[in-house]
């Protein structure tokens, strides 16, 4: 008798897609204020352009980064890497609520009348929303960037196509 294959699951996260991505390309931003094109940016992190462009524009929003239209802007960080917490992009994309939610899905669980759940996490919950109000962008490691941008535009990485072959999906023969 064989047994199922165990499912594979995909591997959980705290944070949302949008909240990892916008750590990413504020870590990556210059701490000069120079400014840096959404589309390099894009490239250099292997994120979707307008995907991006979405997270950058809510970050302009909040008022993280500035941005400036026209062949010499793009998007810089508005304050100083310092004074730029963690606690506010994950705010940004997750809601004021985002990290006090109850594993259950109870309204202010862990207010007076905690589930087990609760009672048992929340002190660890409450240590690391502190962590990410003490924690700024500063604090994150170069090393953890991916990638370095040079200044301006960063070329496309594609290869041009071979001459004489048709492009993929193309109808010539």
């Amino acid at each position: 008798m064989s047994h199922p294959k165990p499912r594979s699951h995909s591997p959980r996260t705290l944070f949302s897609v949008s909240t990892r991505y916008a750590l990413l390309a504020l870590a990556s931003l210059p701490e000069d204020g120079t400014y840096r094109m959404a589309r390099g940016l894009a490239e250099g992190l292997a994120i979707p352009f307008y995907y991006l462009a979405k997270i950058l524009k809510r970050l302009r929003q909040v008022g993280i980064l500035e941005s400036l239209t026209g062949p010499s802007g793009g998007f810089r960080l508005a304050r100083p890497p310092a004074g730029i917490t963690l606690q506010e992009v994950v705010t940004a994309f997750e809601g004021d609520t985002g990290l006090s939610l109850c594993p259950l899905g109870r309204r202010n669980c862990r207010d007076a009348t905690p589930c087990p759940f609760c009672a048992l996490l929340g002190p660890a919950f409450r240590e690391m929303v502190g962590g990410l109000a003490r924690m700024s962008l500063r604090d994150l490691p170069r090393t953890w960037i991916p990638f370095s941008l040079p200044p301006g535009r960063r070329p496309s990485q594609r290869r041009p196509a071979s001459p004489g072959k048709p492009l993929k999906g193309s109808t010539e023969r």
